[in-house]
C-alpha cells in the first residue's frame, strides 16, 4: 500500500536521532570486536544473500579521508569508481536491536556506550565529530589494518539482557504527502544515574557524538534479510568509518545494514578526487530546497551547499513559486483531503482531487519549459515534487479500484451490452462492427452522427485513463527517487513494482517489460551489487511481497 511505502521512507534512514516513545522492550546489545582486516570482501556477491548467512568482514575500498578546503574532513575517491562498487563494510562500535518497526532509542545507546566504556575507544576520543571544530582536526587512516577499532572491550559478539530503562522509538504512522519529519532531540542524556567514574561533561560529549554520528532504521532490508534466513529487526548504532562521510541531497552512495555491518556502495560513477557522500535526510530528501536546508540547519548546524541545493536555489526565482505552491497544496490540503475522502469512500471528492492534479502538473511542466531550467537542475526540481506524483498515483489507483468494483458488482459492461442488444439497440462498439458497403461508408463519413457511448464504455474509458495516468505517475516517482536517492529501499521497491506492472499489462517478453527489468536491475545493482539474474528476480518478488 501507499502507507507502507511511505512509512518505509527512510530512503536512507536518518542519521539524526529520535527521542523515545513507548514501553520498555527487550533489546539485543552488540559490542563489536571488529575484524582486523581490509581484505577483499566475499568474491561472489550472491553469497551475501544466501543461507546460511555469510558473516561479513571489515572492508575499505578505493577511498580515503582527507581535508578539503572550505569543507574540513571528507571522504574522497582514490581511483575511478563505477556504479555498484562496494566502498565500505563497517563493523559497529555499538549497535542496539529491537523488534521490527520499533527503532531503539538513542538514550539507550548513549547509556550503553557509557556503561560498557566504549567511549574510551580511539574513535570516540580522537575522531568522531561532537559539534566542535576541534573534533574534526584528526584524520583517520581508513586503510589501517583494524581501522582503529582493535581497542574495543573484549566481549562476546552479542549479549541479550533485559533493559529496564530501555525504550524504543516508534516512528509515527505516515501516509506520505509531506508528513512531518522526525526531529533530533536536544537532550540525549537519560534520567538514569551516570555510571561510576563518568562525569556529566563526558556523558554530554558522548551524547553529542551519538547525535551526529549514529545511524538508525525501524526496519532491516527485508528482502536481503529474507534471503539470508534472518529475522528482520530495527536497529541503531555507530559505525565509525561511515561517520566520516559528508552529506549531499543527491548523494553518490547508498548505505544500509546487513547483519551487523553497515554496507556503503556507489550508486553512480565517482572520479578520482571526487567526494564520496551520503544523505543525512529521510523524508525531507524528497522536498523542495527550502525545507531541506531548514532541516539540515536545525539538526546538524550547517547550511547545505551541495550541487542540488545550489542549482535549485539559482533557478527558484524563475518559477514564481509555482512548484512550491503545488507542493504546499498537496502537503496541507490535497493529501489530507484524499485520506479523508478515501476513508469515507467519497468518490466525488477524490475525483475533484484527480481533476486538480491533472490540471496543475502540466502547468508546472509548462513553467519549467518557459523558464529554461537547466537540464541538470530540472530532474532535481521534479524529485522535490515526489509527494505530488505519489499523491496522483494514489488517487488514480484508488479510483480505478472503485470503478473496477463497480463494474464487477452486477452493472458491468457485459451485462449492459447484453441488455442493449436484447432491446435491439446495439452499442457503439457493436454498431461500428456492422458490415457496410462502400457507398454506405461514404454517406456515414459525410453525415457521421456523434457517437453516443454507453455508461459501460464511459466507465471503461475512465478506468483506462486512470491507469495510464497512474502508470505515468509511477514512472515519475521512480525517476524522482533514482535522481536523488538511487539504490534506496524505495528505489528498488518502485522499480520492482513497475516491472511487474509492465509484465501484467503486456508480457514478460514485451519491450516495455524488458525496459522495466533493466531499470529494476539498475536499482538493485546500486543497492545489492552485481547479483545474478536468478537472485535479481527473487529480490524483485520479495521487494513487492514484503512491502505490499
Amino acid at each position: 500500500t501507499i502507507e507502507m511505502l511511505l512509512s518505509r521512507l527512510s530512503l536512507q534512514p536518518r542519521l539524526a536521532l529520535v527521542r523515545a516513545h513507548g514501553r520498555p522492550r527487550l533489546l539485543t546489545i552488540i559490542r563489536s570486536k571488529a575484524a582486523a582486516t581490509t581484505a577483499s570482501p566475499i568474491s561472489t556477491i550472491d553469497d551475501w544473500y544466501q543461507q546460511p548467512p555469510k558473516r561479513l568482514t571489515r572492508y575499505v575500498g578505493p577511498i580515503k579521508v582527507e581535508k578539503l578546503e572550505g569543507k574540513g574532513r571528507a571522504v574522497v575517491a582514490t581511483e575511478l569508481i563505477e556504479r555498484g562498487t562496494l566502498l565500505l563494510v563497517s563493523k559497529p562500535l555499538a549497535i542496539l536491536r529491537a523488534p521490527d518497526g520499533q527503532r531503539p532509542d538513542a538514550e539507550t545507546l548513549v547509556d550503553h556506550i557509557l556503561e560498557s566504556r566504549l567511549h574510551e575507544n580511539v574513535w570516540f576520543t580522537s575522531y568522531l565529530y561532537d559539534g566542535s571544530a576541534k573534533s574534526t582536526q584528526n584524520v583517520p587512516n581508513l586503510s589501517a589494518e583494524d581501522g582503529g577499532t582493535s581497542s574495543l572491550p573484549q566481549s562476546t559478539d552479542a549479549v541479550s539482557r533485559q533493559q529496564p530503562e530501555a525504550s524504543t522509538s516508534k516512528p509515527k504512522a505516515t501516509s506520505g504527502f509531506g508528513k512531518s519529519r522526525a526531529t533530533v532531540p536536544r537532550k540525549l542524556i537519560s534520567t538514569t544515574p551516570l555510571p561510576e567514574g563518568i562525569d556529566l561533561q563526558t556523558a554530554q560529549r558522548v551524547a553529542r557524538m551519538v547525535k551526529f554520528n549514529c545511524f538508525g532504521d525501524a526496519h532491516d532490508d527485508r528482502a536481503a534479510v529474507s534471503c539470508r534466513g534472518e529475522t528482520p529487526t530495527a536497529h541503531i548504532g555507530v559505525w565509525p568509518e561511515m561517520s566520516m562521510l559528508n552529506h549531499s541531497c543527491a548523494p553518490n552512495t547508498i548505505n544500509y545494514v546487513l547483519g551487523d555491518c553497515l554496507v556503503v556502495r556507489a550508486v553512480s560513477r565517482i572520479r578520482p578526487g571526487d567526494e564520496v557522500t551520503i544523505s543525512y535526510l529521510g523524508r525531507p530528501q524528497l522536498t523542495p530546497v527550502e525545507g531541506r536546508i531548514e532541516a539540515l540547519k536545525e539538526d546538524y548546524g550547517f547550511t547545505c551547499s551541495c550541487s542540488r541545493c545550489t542549482g535549485e536555489l539559482q533557478h527558484a526565482s524563475k518559477l514564481d513559486g509555482k512548484y512550491e505552491e503545488l507542493y504546499k497544496e498537496v502537503v496541507e490540503e490535497l493529501g489530507p483531503g484524499f485520506m479523508r475522502a478515501r476513508k469515507a469512500r467519497d468518490v466525488q471528492a477524490v475525483q475533484a482531487i484527480q481533476a486538480h492534479l491533472r490540471k496543475s502538473l502540466p502547468q508546472v511542466y509548462t513553467t519549467f519549459r518557459k523558464a529554461f531550467i537547466s537540464p541538470t537542475v530540472r530532474p532535481y526540481m521534479l524529485a522535490s515534487l515526489y509527494d505530488v506524483f505519489e499523491l496522483q498515483m494514489a488517487v488514480e489507483n484508488q479510483l480505478y479500484r472503485w470503478w473496477q468494483a463497480e463494474q464487477s458488482s452486477g452493472k458491468g459492461a457485459a451485462e449492459e451490452t447484453e441488455a442493449e442488444e436484447e432491446e435491439g439497440q446495439p452499442t457503439a462498439v457493436a454498431a461500428h462492427s456492422q458490415p457496410k458497403s462502400k457507398a454506405a461508408k461514404k454517406r456515414a463519413k459525410k453525415k457521421a452522427p456523434p457517437v453516443v457511448k454507453t455508461p459501460a464504455e464511459v466507465l471503461r474509458g475512465e478506468m483506462y485513463a486512470a491507469q495510464s495516468v497512474a502508470d505515468h505517475a509511477l514512472l515519475m516517482t521512480l525517476n524522482a527517487v533514482e535522481v536523488v536517492s538511487a539504490g534506496s529501499d524505495l528505489h528498488v521497491i518502485l522499480a520492482s513494482r513497475r516491472y511487474k506492472r509492465m509484465v501484467t499489462l503486456y508480457s514478460e517478453e514485451s519491450v516495455q517489460a524488458r525496459e522495466a527489468l533493466g531499470t529494476a536491475k539498475r536499482a538493485h545493482m546500486a543497492r545489492y551489487g552485481p547479483i545474478s539474474q536468478e537472485l535479481l528476480l527473487k529480490m524483485i518478488d520479495l521487494n513487492i511481497k514484503l512491502y505490499d
